[in-house]
Parts: structure tokens; C-alpha cells; sequence
């Protein structure tokens, strides 16, 4: 029987489909790379055509159409599952105010703070409109330092230089924002006028406070020192 005589699939139709036929997939049982249908599909889309529609015609499916190889591939990433369900991989995430990263560089989280605490910066700017600067000086100490000082035990000694300047860089332009005669002055001296000190000073000095305190047994951390 001549199975091209008639076509219920058109030879151009499976001639369509094989030009768009992924190259990167791996072959079927057969052996023939993707490439090979793809670049010879005007040749073999005819006797492929005729095997179709002899199956559609005899109404049979060869079993080896039904067979596939199947090579698994491990992830690369693990999900790790819970009780309560599934834990996705991140590279940063936010923990009790603190921003942590993969990398443990602090750069996302002195990001954050010191755009925080730059946003601060204009209510100072508008409160100078109607305040001395005691109550500009105290709005700072109470409402815009302690953003760049949130746990500084835990973040502050891995800093780098750069990042401690940037640090710096806030407190100088609240001292400019309350301070208009300190405007050119060198920061020591800006610092010394306004009684202010260094805010890596500041860090070091309660890191070291809170290193020494949990070295008391009494501390609820001091079971996390080691032996």
C-alpha cells in the first residue's frame, strides 16, 4: 500500500516542525542527533510523513515510540524542607534589623543604615528652621545615631576602611546640618567643637563593653563561649 499517496500529516508540516527543533536536547533511542533532523528536514520530512500516517492508518503504535531514555540530573541547589515547608536558597536576608549576606562583608548592611539614616538627615534639615542647636544636637544623638550604631558588636571589626568613612560621613553632615561655623573645619576639629566623638570610637568601645560582659557567667551568653 502506497502510504504516501494520500496525506493525513503533510510532509511540510513535519518539515516546519524539525526546523524548529531544539539542538540541544539528546537524541532518542534511535541515535539521531537533533542536528541531523534539523539540518536534512526537506529530505527526510516525505518518509517520515508516510511512516505517520501508515500508523494513523493501520492504527497502530509501535512500542518503541513509547520508550525514552531518561538520564537524571542532580540539582545544584538542594531545597531544604521543613514541617512547615520549603526553605529557599538566598543571598541576603534581613534578621532582627540586621541585613546579612553570603559573603558576610557587612557592605549590604552599612548600605541600608547609612541610607536610613541619610533619609533622617532632612527632618534635621527642616527642624533647623525652628530649633537651637541643643534640640538639633539631641534630635540627632536620639533619633539618627543609633541607626548607624543597631548592634555594632556584631558588624563593627569586620568593616573596611571605605565603609567606616562612609559611616563618618553621616555624623559630618549632621554636624553641618546644627553646626553652621564648623563648615570647612577638619573633622577632629568639628568634633571636638560640638563634644561629638569618632563613631568607630563609639563601636569599639561597645563592642569591647560587650565582649567583656558576656564573659560574666551570669550572662546568658556566657554558655556560648568556648571552653
Amino acid at each position: 500500500m502506497d502510504y504516501t499517496a494520500q496525506f493525513t500529516i503533510q510532509p511540510s508540516e513535519i518539515e516546519q516542525r524539525l526546523a524548529h527543533i531544539s539542538l540541544h536536547k539528546s537524541p532518542g533511542p534511535d541515535g539521531l542527533p537533533n542536528w541531523f533532523l534539523h539540518d536534512f528536514a526537506s529530505i527526510v520530512c516525505e518518509p517520515l510523513a508516510a511512516i505517520f500516517n501508515a500508523s494513523i492508518t493501520e492504527g497502530y503504535f509501535p512500542p518503541i515510540w513509547k520508550s525514552a531514555e531518561v538520564v537524571p540530573a542532580p540539582k545544584t541547589h538542594q531545597p531544604t524542607s521543613t514541617a512547615t515547608g520549603t526553605i529557599d536558597r538566598v543571598t541576603s536576608f534581613k534578621l532582627l534589623g540586621l541585613h546579612i549576606d553570603s559573603s558576610l562583608s557587612w557592605a549590604n548592611h552599612t548600605t541600608m543604615i547609612i541610607q536610613k539614616a541619610s533619609s533622617r538627615l532632612y527632618f534635621l534639615k527642616q527642624l533647623k528652621r525652628a530649633h537651637d542647636t541643643h534640640h538639633l544636637l539631641h534630635f540627632y544623638i536620639a533619633v539618627i545615631r543609633p541607626v548607624l550604631e543597631y548592634c555594632a558588636p556584631v558588624w563593627h571589626y569586620p568593616l573596611t576602611k571605605a565603609q567606616t568613612q562612609e559611616l563618618e560621613s553621616i555624623q559630618k553632615r549632621a554636624i553641618h546640618i546644627t553646626f553652621h561655623f564648623t563648615r570647612g573645619m577638619p573633622y577632629s576639629h568639628m568634633l571636638a567643637a560640638t563634644n561629638l566623638t569618632l563613631l568607630s570610637s563609639r563601636r569599639d568601645d561597645f563592642s569591647r563593653h560587650f565582649f567583656l560582659s558576656i564573659t560574666n557567667p551570669a550572662s546568658c551568653l556566657h554558655n556560648l563561649l568556648p571552653p
